[in-house]
């Protein structure tokens, strides 16, 4: 006791007001918690990049699978209006035929009536 009030004597001799020293320790499992949050950050920014990426890519591709299959589709109703038109000559060729036939069926059978008396 004795050294502790000489002590605090002589610190009253010097004149000088006490001074408070107050130190913040960082724990080391506070440390690794501010490298976690750094790294969960991180990894969320991560992700949060690659679902945007893969959702933008993902209706790109799905606009170009559409854009084909509108396009084939397109071709496919040309064709079918080329077949369409291509119908009617069809059927006038076969009554152009088919008359050019019945004229020639007609001659015939008008030829043998007039040769029979």
């Amino acid at each position: 006791m004795k050294n502790n009030l000489q002590a605090a004597m002589n610190f009253q001799d010097f004149n000088q007001p006490p001074t408070i020293v107050i130190a913040i320790i960082v724990q080391p499992s506070q440390v690794k918690y501010t490298n976690q949050t750094d790294k969960n950050i991180s990894i969320s920014a991560i992700l949060a990049i690659l679902v945007i990426t893969g959702i933008t890519l993902g209706r790109f591709f799905r606009y170009r699978k559409r854009k084909k299959e509108c396009q084939q589709q397109a071709l496919e109703v040309i064709r079918e209006i080329e077949a369409l038109n291509k119908i009617p000559k069809e059927t006038t060729d076969r009554e152009k035929q088919l008359s050019l036939q019945r004229k020639k069926q007609i001659e015939t059978l008008e030829k043998i009536w007039n040769k029979t008396p």
